[in-house]
């Protein structure tokens, strides 16, 4: 799969503070790929930030 030059990728099995880090500072969805560089899906500020709620949800019941 070709992507672009400048564009960041999510390596499958990164840790969070890396993930929210890269999503953040992405104006659209990111990549993730696996160890070579197949691609697995995307994360956007919206997938992230719902998967962050469920987190701080199950937390504090």
């Amino acid at each position: 799969m070709a992507f672009l030059k400048e564009s960041p990728i999510i390596e499958a099995g990164a840790c969070l503070n890396d993930i929210v880090s890269i999503v953040a500072n992405t104006p659209y969805s990111v990549p993730v790929v696996d160890e070579n560089q197949k691609y697995l899906g995307a994360i956007s500020k919206a997938t992230l930030l719902k998967a962050l709620d469920y987190q701080w949800e199950d937390e504090h019941e």
